[in-house]
């Protein structure tokens, strides 16, 4: 009876053990705002935009996660020939150009003068020539509607790819309004002025990546691109998804699984550990100032 009660303890002293060996770390990191510049966009050659955004990075323990967008900057992409194609701020960091008729046998960078005076220029790349898709096709089981993509390069050239999307659907609101109000008056809605039937778009927030290197064909098969939760709005009624692809070289996609690795693939015992990411930009006015981004050339298919 004795030996069983000293058991009992020894177990429970070790199990109380066990369970105070975990405590919280707060790393230095956490406390000091860099203001690292963060560059994000892809420059596109042909009649499609291209969009750089311009942001800085923020505190982890900051309550406010709005995105502290970069303004106020002269962007440009700049060509070995000495080509410059400006871009328009269109606000909250946006920096756009309508297109862009760039040579395949030409080197471009993007050249960024902050409001500060910082400089910052990319390394120089070529325009990557992105195959078509192939398809988009959908699946339905008991947990939703699966969305994915299958693309091949018949050069085979293009191993590494990057997608994203922009979805509409159209759906009711939960009540119909016959009336209006108009001059401090209920009046009857004008059957032109219905407001039951609504549309919605979002764009994908996912970082999503793909490739072929480990197999002999160039081809990318049931990549999944977005998932619709069985019951949402979104499948109610009408569906539309337009799927965005580019290819990048090896080096942006080692870049963007890394981000992808420290963004999302963090928190459990077993998930990779963070990281440093390497970016294809710089300050030149001051190396020390790091900017976070990798920016690639390429056509775009849809």
């Amino acid at each position: 009876m004795v030996k069983a009660y000293a058991k009992n303890i020894i177990m429970l002293l070790i199990l109380t053990n066990l369970l105070n060996c975990k405590q919280p770390y707060f790393p230095p990191v956490a406390k000091s705002n860099l203001g690292y510049l963060v560059v994000d966009g892809i420059i596109i050659s042909g009649q499609d935009s291209t969009v750089i955004t311009l942001s800085r990075t923020r505190n982890l323990t900051d309550s406010n996660y709005a995105i502290n967008s970069e303004t106020g900057a002269v962007v440009n992409i700049v060509g070995t020939n000495y080509d410059v194609y400006a871009l328009k701020e269109q606000g909250s960091g946006r920096y756009v150009t309508d297109h862009l008729d760039l040579n395949n046998n030409e080197s471009y960078q993007l050249n960024i003068v902050t409001s500060n005076g910082d400089q910052y220029v990319s390394d120089p790349v070529t325009v990557i020539q992105t195959p078509p898709i192939d398809s988009i096709s959908w699946i339905v089981d008991n947990t939703g509607v699966g969305i994915f993509l299958t693309s091949h390069d018949a050069q085979n050239n293009v191993r590494y790819y990057r997608w994203d999307y922009t979805e509409t659907w159209e759906y009711n609101t939960d009540v119909d309004s016959y009336f209006d109000w108009v001059n401090n008056q209920i009046v009857l809605r004008d059957s032109n002025d219905q407001i039951y039937n609504c549309w919605s778009s979002d764009n994908s927030t996912d970082l999503l990546i793909g490739n072929s290197s480990k197999i002999s064909q160039v081809i990318i098969y049931q990549m999944p691109i977005a998932s619709v939760p069985a019951g949402s709005e979104k499948i109610n009624k009408e569906y539309s998804i337009i799927v965005r692809q580019y290819a990048i070289t090896e080096a942006e996609y080692d870049f963007l699984q890394n981000v992808k690795n420290n963004s999302e693939q963090l928190g459990g015992l077993f998930d990779p550990q963070p990281t440093e990411i390497s970016a294809n930009i710089h300050c030149t006015n001051n190396p020390n100032q790091k900017a976070i981004g990798f920016i690639g050339a390429s056509t775009l298919s849809s």
